[in-house]
């Protein structure tokens, strides 16, 4: 199973993409609570029975959440946050590891724009496609 490899390579790149801005809520990893931060969540979405070569392809969505307070400032500020994230995944990116290429196969894509709890959520939509080498 190769998902830990391509977490590990998408997780890398959020890291580079935020760049030290904001605190990141990794996949099962604790954070303090502050009123700004990224979140990340990881959505597979594997074909059945699709190779390429002689192995198998792999797929799925990489979800970044922007958590931003809502604080009457309007929205401007955490969608150039978000803009600017979001620019480290342009479509064509590749992600290399010690056997895995990992491609963003679009543009991140704003999904939505939700306000729950006194926070403001701005999620990205990153699709990958990933390949055994």
């Amino acid at each position: 199973m190769i998902e830990s490899k391509i977490i590990d390579l998408l997780q890398k790149q959020v890291t580079k993409a935020v760049d030290g801005l904001y605190p990141i809520k990794y996949l099962n990893v604790n954070i303090e609570p502050t009123d700004s931060f990224w979140e990340v969540v990881y959505i597979p979405n594997n074909v059945e029975n699709e190779f390429w070569d002689k192995g198998k392809t792999y797929q799925g969505i990489l979800r970044l959440i922007l958590h931003w307070p809502a604080d009457n400032t309007g929205i401007y500020t955490p969608l150039q946050e978000a803009e600017r994230v979001s620019a480290e995944f342009s479509k064509g990116t590749e992600l290399f590891g010690d056997d895995v290429k990992v491609i963003i196969t679009d543009n991140p894509n704003l999904t939505s724009l939700n306000e729950d709890d006194g926070k403001l959520l701005i999620p990205l939509t990153i699709r990958y496609l990933c390949f055994k080498l």
